[in-house]
């Protein structure tokens, strides 16, 4: 794996935070056209980018960078040679201490490019396998579930599959079904009982529920338009984002919590949307280059981030390094020029635990003085 390493914040005029309680940690640079999707590893070390591939070679579907360096790691040539790379998540499972990235594309491939072993210091990727999904549409999500070693899909046609992944990456079908009538935009893996996945679905503004034995059913209705959606699995609450008043809290079979307004200005578009910071905040994109960060559970801004321009901000994802919270987010309209990454890490404002102990011990240290001078001034009366 990746040597784990910190961001180094420095200066810029681009890429601001209003509030400042972010600093702009860096920009990765090389992508052409509009980036799609983004994912980091769990400790934070690595991202992924997945674009639409602009270049007739197609080599630029898919980027997997060095978040310490900022640089770009080695990877099969031929990425984006299936169309648009969609959706995009991490791999890494108990037995196996690479990582792998599980992506899928436009024209309904899944993919495994797995890491290779070698030194420490040098990290590179092989592709594993490509093969097309069922119902032959474009992936719209990809989920993983790292207790159980398992790989949830779905494309725009309604199919939706689990996977089970052996040591060497390969996969085994646990159950393929087609939903009617639905396109799911998001799935997410849940816990308790025989519940397996949440399904969100785009256009009939439902979520659905898929058991272990592949059967279904609405969970809830008339939730709004979905754009996207994120899970809080331990506190059972998601996100969707409705795009036409912005980010809805919702809590597991039960209703609508709390709305995040995010305004709209060039018309409906989905925006990616996910919880941040130990889920602390909601995270959303917009179609004017602010990325609205909001504490969950006050419903407050916490911060703005700007791009830079007024283009469409659909991508974002929330990245945990050493502690520290931070979230990466491109621009994702008709693009034809270089698109950079923007990464901002959040400012360490809290006090620090040693700090405190030194607060305290000065003013320890003061009443000690103070007791020592009352018993001299005692025993020098009565003496």
């Amino acid at each position: 794996m990746a040597a784990r390493s910190s961001f180094h914040l420095y200066s810029s005029q681009d890429g601001y935070s209003k509030q400042n309680r972010y600093s702009l940690a860096g920009k990765l640079s090389g992508h052409i056209g509009a980036v799609l999707c983004l994912s980091a590893t769990e400790d934070g070390s690595l991202l992924v980018s997945g674009v639409e591939s602009s270049n007739s070679t197609g080599v630029d579907g898919l980027r997997i960078w060095d978040l310490a360096t900022r640089k770009q790691l080695g990877a099969p040539s031929k990425a984006g040679s299936q169309g648009a790379t969609t959706a995009v998540t991490w791999v890494s499972c108990s037995d196996d201490p690479d990582e792998a990235v599980f992506f899928g594309t436009q024209s309904g491939s899944l993919v495994c490019w797995r890491q290779l072993p070698g030194k420490s210091d040098v990290v590179e990727f092989e592709e594993k396998f490509d093969m097309p999904l069922a119902g032959s549409g474009e992936i719209t999500d990809i989920a993983f579930d790292h207790t159980n070693n398992q790989l949830g899909v779905c494309n725009c046609t309604g199919v939706i599959q689990l996977y089970a992944i052996n040591g060497d990456m390969s996969l085994s079908v646990l159950f393929s079904i087609a939903m009617q009538e639905i396109v799911p935009i998001n799935i997410a893996f849940w816990k308790g009982g025989d519940r397996k996945l949440l399904v969100f679905s785009m256009y009939n503004r439902a979520v659905h529920e898929l058991h272990a034995d592949s059967t279904s059913h609405c969970l809830v209705e008339g939730v709004g338009m979905i754009g996207s959606a994120a899970a809080d699995v331990v506190k059972s609450r998601y996100i969707i984002d409705d795009p036409s008043q912005g980010i809805a809290l919702f809590r597991l079979n039960g209703g609508r919590l709390k709305t995040f307004t995010v305004k709209e200005t060039k018309g409906w578009r989905p925006r990616q949307v996910t919880f941040a910071d130990e889920c602390r905040v909601v995270v959303s994109g917009s179609d004017h280059g602010i990325v609205y960060i909001f504490d969950r559970r006050s419903g407050q801004m916490v911060d703005e981030l700007s791009l830079g321009s007024d283009s469409w901000v659909q991508t974002v994802t929330a990245i945990e390094c050493h502690g520290r919270s931070s979230i990466a987010a491109a621009r994702s309209g008709n693009i034809d020029d270089s698109n950079d990454i923007y990464i901002w890490t959040k400012q360490n404002t809290e006090q620090k635990p040693e700090d405190r102990v030194s607060g305290c011990g000065y003013l320890q240290k003061f009443l000690h003085v103070i007791m020592i001078v009352a018993t001299v001034a005692f025993v020098i009366q009565n003496g």
